[in-house]
């Protein structure tokens, strides 16, 4: 189950952080599509670059972190 959950989140984040990084503006208008915020505050925004790196590195750890526990 944690396997699962790891994969899950590494995609949700490596997807998010390759949207902050290429077109923010799908981020924000999937949010407004979900009315919900999906990381749209202005900190994540203003600094998407960094943001959008960190949620890669995060999310492409957290992919093999389930990749390398389904494995063993």
């Amino acid at each position: 189950m944690l396997e699962a959950v790891l994969l899950v989140a590494g995609i949700v984040a490596v997807t998010v952080g390759a949207l902050l990084l290429t077109h923010p503006h799908t981020v924000v208008r999937l949010s407004e599509l979900g009315n919900r915020v999906v990381a749209t505050d202005h900190f994540a925004l203003a600094h998407r670059r960094p943001f959008g790196g960190f949620l890669l590195i995060v999310g492409a750890f957290f992919l093999f972190y389930g990749v390398v526990v389904l494995m063993s």
